[in-house]
């Protein structure tokens, strides 16, 4: 049998040793597995993988199916991929596997091409014991196609599906398209063709499972065998959690706008190291301005707070970011309209592992409708107080305990109590009424 064979070009050391320690566990999988740090010539291995960093990547020839290093390469695997230039990337090679993943993702790929080694160029049925066992206990639905699109082999959750959701068994040599309902056999047609012409496809669909329905991923891999497309190997993912994630995220968000909205409330986020702001929808509505009009926070509290509170803004906002006093005042701003509203601003200091802040969250709220009713409420006491000032009748107002909270100066001279001496006093105590038959005191 001949040989999977990894090429490792990687920049990083730490990574380096990574991928090396991950080829010297394969070996007890696959005895005849290799490793270079390089790839220079071509190799006699069916399975080549070639395995690259951005910082690798300009040190490499052009990726081309001119190479012969790189012609015969089952696929690539990009590190951080979206560090590296496009043009690098594109340059003839279709399969090419863009990942960061997880460790654990990569060991279980690699244990994959390594079982996938074993296996006799130009069989009929690629699939031997160790690799059906592998992708068997897979969740993952997992088969492949011929030419013909016929099934090579599936593995045991794509049966499953089948028998539970289309009632039928997938079975070797027949027809991949005949278990498909009618509604779906166009959208796969047209992948698996796109497939057959060497490009690596993914894409998603849904369909109904068990009366409800579920979203799945599907990545279609062309295998070649002397440039020419000979099978395509199938992974589908059930994406339904996912998705369901995605839509109570959505909801939420426009939940959260909707509330943003009827409050007069928005949110902003403020980077203490570059001193950029990010503004919810909100706070422009509220602010009057457009999307896009990015700035720094002390230009931004310069442009919109009215000149009269900017000092005042400014202190507190200091005493915040140093962890003082927190950041829970009113001001007013100025729209761009020359509208005056006043806002209610709260903030919180966010901090990093090492307790640096590293930012200032803030809510904003509109409270201009407040300070309105606060302030007409003002001029009606006021208007009250002269009113009871200038009748010759003694007025004394409480609340519902009986609290004095109000006393006209006819009021203090029957008393002998000044207003601020009975203010919140039990009215008992200031007022004593006397019944006039029997001149004893009314309780």
């Amino acid at each position: 049998m001949k040989p999977i064979q990894v090429y490792l070009a990687l920049s990083d050391s730490e990574q380096l040793i990574f991928f090396r320690k991950v080829c010297k566990e394969l070996n007890t999988v696959c005895k005849k597995f290799k490793t270079d740090t390089l790839l220079t010539k071509p190799s006699d291995a069916i399975l080549k993988i070639l395995v690259v960093d951005p910082d690798s990547a300009t040190k490499l020839p052009q990726l081309s199916g001119r190479n012969k290093a790189y012609k015969d390469l089952l696929c690539i695997m990009v590190l951080s991929h979206d560090q590296m230039s496009e043009e690098w990337l594109h340059k003839g090679m279709d399969d090419v596997i863009r990942w960061p993943v997880s460790k654990d993702e990569i060991k279980n790929r690699f244990k994959l091409f390594a079982r996938l080694s074993t296996l006799k160029k130009g069989k009929e049925h690629p699939f031997e014991t160790d690799l059906y066992n592998l992708i068997n206990t897979s969740s993952a639905s997992v088969w492949s196609v011929d030419k013909d699109l016929n099934f090579i082999s599936t593995n045991k959750s794509y049966r499953d599906f089948c028998r539970n959701v289309y009632q039928t068994i997938p079975r070797t040599g027949e027809p991949a398209m005949d278990v498909l309902p009618g509604s779906l056999k166009n959208l796969w047609n047209e992948n698996y063709q796109k497939a057959f012409k060497g490009k690596k496809v993914v894409f998603e669909y849904s369909e109904v499972v068990k009366n409800k329905l579920a979203y799945f991923e599907v990545f279609l891999r062309p295998i070649k065998d002397n440039d020419k497309v000979i099978r395509i190997f199938v992974y589908r993912y059930n994406i339904s959690s996912l998705k369901e994630y995605q839509r109570k995220l959505e909801e939420a968000n426009a939940l959260l706008k909707k509330s943003q909205a009827i409050g007069k409330m928005g949110f902003l986020f403020w980077d203490l190291e570059t001193n950029q702001i990010e503004l919810s929808d909100e706070i422009y509505k509220l602010y009057g301005l457009h999307r896009g009009e990015t700035c720094s926070m002390p230009d931004f509290v310069a442009k919109v707070c009215h000149p009269d509170d900017l000092d005042y803004v400014n202190q507190n906002l200091l005493m915040a970011i140093r962890n003082i006093k927190d950041y829970d005042i009113e001001h007013r701003i100025v729209r761009p309209d020359g509208q005056i509203i006043w806002v209610h601003a709260k903030a919180q200091l966010l901090f990093d592992e090492q307790g640096k802040a590293v930012t200032l969250l803030g809510t904003i709220q509109d409270i201009t409708e407040r300070k309105k009713t606060q302030d007409e409420l003002v001029v009606k006491e006021e208007n009250l107080k002269t009113i009871l000032n200038s009748i010759g009748d003694g007025v004394i107002a409480t609340d519902a305990k009986s609290r004095i909270k109000l006393m006209n100066p006819v009021a203090e001279a029957l008393t002998e109590w000044t207003e601020s001496e009975a203010l919140n006093q039990p009215l008992e105590n200031i007022l004593h009424v006397i019944d006039e038959n029997t001149r004893k005191r009314i309780t």
